[in-house]
């Protein structure tokens, strides 16, 4: 049977001493640092005013919104037509009266713009008729808002 080796000098490397003592180094050098600021590099002129002066009268307007909605009435069947919740009609006679409606409404100065909000099951080609009715009468920007992501039975 052999003897257990005898136990010698145990070496400990001090580890986390030179760890913390890194780390007071790299504080201390980044607490002696100097920033040269942006503002120094770049010259800047703010306006002195601010906003806009109520005695001029000059308030600032927000462009018209159409805000469409292609709502389904039962499967298989046109979806009905609404503009700011107002009722236009179904299928192709809705996308025509909302055409109408948003030419005259997009006949003044500012382009309005448009959101178009589609249920589920409308069908693409109703959806894509209703966003060329809105660009042909002049709204160049739609925003397509779909439903809101089905997160399951809430227990």
């Amino acid at each position: 049977m052999k003897a257990p080796p005898e136990p010698g000098p145990v070496f400990r490397s001090g580890l986390l001493p030179m760890v913390d003592v890194a780390f007071l180094l790299l504080i201390a050098f980044l607490g002696s640092l100097r920033f040269i600021g942006l503002e120094e590099k770049v010259a800047v002129q703010l306006p002195r005013d601010r906003g806009f002066s109520c005695s001029l009268g000059v308030h600032p307007v927000a462009p018209p919104r159409l805000d469409v909605l292609l709502h389904p009435f039962t499967r298989g069947e046109p979806s009905r037509v609404y503009l700011a919740g107002m009722y236009l009609g179904t299928g192709r006679r809705g996308i025509a009266e909302l055409r109408r409606l948003a030419r005259a409404l997009a006949a003044g100065d500012e382009r309005p713009v448009g959101s178009l909000e589609a249920a589920a099951d409308v069908p693409h080609r109703e959806v894509i008729a209703a966003m060329d009715a809105l660009w042909s009468s002049g709204v160049t920007a739609i925003d397509l808002v779909g439903p809101p992501p089905f997160r399951g039975p809430r227990r």
